[in-house]
């Protein structure tokens, strides 16, 4: 699109803020951030039911581009990266987010 009219996005541009991913337990604060995003901001009743997250592909292990056994790894097992899911609360990383 920008291309198409010869213009410029600013995903990638400035003030775009990058924050590096540091550790294990960061990282599954955000994987959990991404998929109740939806329901946080009102496009599904229950995030678990948004039909384009990762969540589901991730919890029935369904063959995709996604590394769902790698990113299960870093919750240790479903019932964990449900019950993860369950219990999140984005106020643990709500500093590292920009205005949401």
């Amino acid at each position: 699109m920008n291309k198409a009219y010869q213009r410029t996005g600013s995903l990638f541009e400035k003030p775009f803020h990058r924050i590096h991913v540091d550790s294990d337990s960061y990282f599954i604060q955000l994987v959990s951030y991404i998929h109740r995003n939806p329901q946080k901001h009102g496009f599904v009743v229950d995030f678990r039911s948004y039909l384009y997250s990762s969540y589901s592909a991730i919890h029935q292990q369904k063959r995709s581009r996604i590394e769902t056994q790698t990113t299960l790894s870093w919750f240790g097992s479903i019932p964990s990266f449900e019950a993860y899911h369950l219990q999140f609360d984005d106020r643990a990383i709500k500093h590292l987010i920009a205005d949401d």
